[in-house]
């Protein structure tokens, strides 16, 4: 039987301790947390101590730093295991980790799936559980070729954003260096995937890493030319890029058709490999590596905004893209969606998206970008209703860029089969519809109890005024119909008759007390006739005011 694995956890903050604590199935995987330590000497003190089988340590600490603390566990406690957590940035500690052989190497925030799959490879190693040969590679490739390609995608996506790394340190990079030379000509390609959060939920469960791992080595199988990087974009999911130098001789015609080829290459090898639906736009030709942030921005642009009618997957930057990226309003007016939203009409609100999407389906040329825009205009004017009747506007940005992506795949896939009507895109966008006209009714469900218990309150205090049905309605913004029907089902009894037992009931109280004439009670009261009055007291309380008054004067 093997022995339950001892765990050491070492971070400066406490909150990361604990959640690395209930992020892990212990008892699974045949695990204990033996101990916690704050800083290294604590840390260290503790392994002397507790001899733990496991170390999972920050790296940045107060006092000695995680890199030194993996070179005094290597040197003095090799059979440790060592999972190392630390932020995005930390190249030099990324490669002590490579040195001192870490069985992984983990990004925060932490990834739950990530962590219990490093702690599962770390207990194997100790027990020597054999596994075959590709799985140990795999394995292998995430504490060295997956640090390596964090680390070279940084420095690409901080090229792409504002290029601030110097040119003596691409030089020291060999992947950068090999296409950092003034004899090439460069193109970029960028991929967009539409469906990936569905893959990495049910291929990798939920591992965008290994996901991400699997994808650029799918795209890099493709490419012949040596001239080459394939790195994701930095905070998307689904955007991979692609740079590729051609020899300053090469005829730009030749390099255009070398990538349309080589991007129906890469489509369909992620798509029998992975599932992965894509497609993808392909920038001008650039003589300077120092154009990255424009060839990005070139192909991006050709991206989103591809022919969704034709049957390609590529689109090139070119002056045939830049007349079709106008951007027309598919929505005309805005005030039909604030006025169906606010009264909650769902009918309203489908009839709108349907007609929206026949407009959508009339031009000669849709791209991703049109299906995108018609999506963010609708919740534009969603939200702005919202907004007007002091409701919370849709707290989820992570889940729209989720919904857009798969309302792009979608809608290409239905164009393509020569469907002229789009059951999922309905259902997608009115999914989101429904949830804010359900904020909406429920508002008004609230203000609708909230203003019915005024009108009572109202009526309790001034019920000697002349008070009727159409004068309540016009104070408390009701039709007179509504403000009867929401009042009786609300107290259980009509408008008239609350009115009149409130009366009769503060009569009453007059007449207790003896001092006052009857035909002053009746005016007191808001009665105007005193038979009508004798009449409905009687009725009320089986004797006439005369009677009660009498009773109260004699003491009985």
């Amino acid at each position: 039987m093997l022995k339950t694995v001892k765990v050491l956890i070492v971070d400066d903050e406490r909150l990361v301790r604990i959640s690395i604590k209930k992020l892990v199935d212990w008892d699974k995987l045949g695990a204990e947390v033996i101990a916690e330590a704050k800083n290294v000497q604590e840390a260290m003190e503790k392994v002397n101590l507790l001899g733990p089988d496991i170390v999972i340590t920050d790296m940045k600490m107060p006092g000695i730093d995680g890199a030194a603390f993996m070179e005094l566990l290597a040197r003095d406690f090799p059979q440790i295991k060592i999972i190392v957590i630390s932020g995005y940035d930390d190249f030099v500690y990324m490669r002590s980790a490579i040195k001192n052989k870490a069985v992984d190497y983990i990004m925060k925030p932490i990834d739950k799936a990530q962590l219990n799959n490093a702690i599962s490879n770390a207990i194997d190693e100790i027990n020597h559980v054999k596994k075959d040969y590709d799985s140990l590679t795999r394995e292998k490739l995430v504490i060295g070729e997956k640090i390596e390609r964090i680390m070279l995608e940084k420095r690409l996506n901080e090229l792409l954003n504002d290029g601030r790394i110097s040119k003596s340190e691409i030089v020291k990079d060999k992947s950068l260096s090999m296409l950092y030379r003034k004899n090439l000509k460069y193109v970029f390609l960028l991929f967009k995937f539409f469906n990936i959060h569905y893959i990495c939920k049910n291929n990798f469960n939920c591992d965008y890493n290994e996901m991400t791992l699997r994808i650029c080595e799918c795209i890099d199988s493709c490419i012949e030319n040596k001239n080459k990087i394939v790195f994701k974009k930095e905070h998307s999911f689904s955007e991979f890029c692609i740079i590729i130098g051609y020899g300053k001789s090469a005829e730009n015609d030749r390099i255009t058709e070398s990538a349309a080829l080589l991007a129906e290459k890469i489509d369909k090898n992620v798509s029998s490999q992975l599932n992965l639906k894509s497609i993808a736009g392909v920038s001008n030709i650039h003589n300077s590596f120092d154009a990255l942030g424009t060839m990005y921005q070139e192909s991006l642009f050709a991206l989103m905004h591809i022919n969704i009618k034709d049957s390609a997957i590529i689109s090139f930057y070119d002056k045939s893209v830049k007349q079709i990226s106008k951007h027309v309003n598919i929505i005309e007016n805005g005030n039909k969606w604030g006025i169906a939203i606010e009264s909650g009409n769902c009918i309203m609100v489908k009839n709108l998206l349907n007609e929206a999407l026949g407009i959508l389906m009339e031009k000669s040329v849709i791209c991703p970008q049109d299906i995108i825009n018609l999506y963010r205009e609708i919740f534009y004017y969603v939200e702005r209703t919202l907004r007007k009747l002091n409701l919370e506007t849709i707290d989820a940005k992570i889940d729209d860029l989720l919904d857009e992506d798969y309302l792009v795949l979608i809608f290409i896939e239905a164009v393509k089969q020569g469907k002229l009507t789009f059951p999922e895109v309905n259902r997608i966008i009115m999914e989101r519809l429904e949830q804010c006209i359900e904020k909406v009714l429920l508002s008004k469900r609230m203000k609708t109890h909230s203003n019915l218990y005024e009108v009572k309150d109202f009526i309790d205090k001034y019920y000697y005024e002349d008070i009727t049905l159409e004068k309540l309605s016009s104070m408390f913004h009701f039709s007179k119909g509504y403000l009867s029907r929401a009042f009786k089902d609300e107290f259980g009894q009509n408008i008239s008759s609350y009115i009149t037992n409130v009366r009769l009931n503060n009569a009453m109280e007059y007449l207790q007390q003896g001092n006052l004439k009857i035909s002053e009670i009746m005016r007191l009261t808001g009665f105007n006739s005193l038979n009508y009055f004798c009449k409905v007291f009687k009725k009320r309380f089986g004797k006439t005011p005369s009677k009660v008054k009498s009773q109260e004067c004699s003491g009985l």
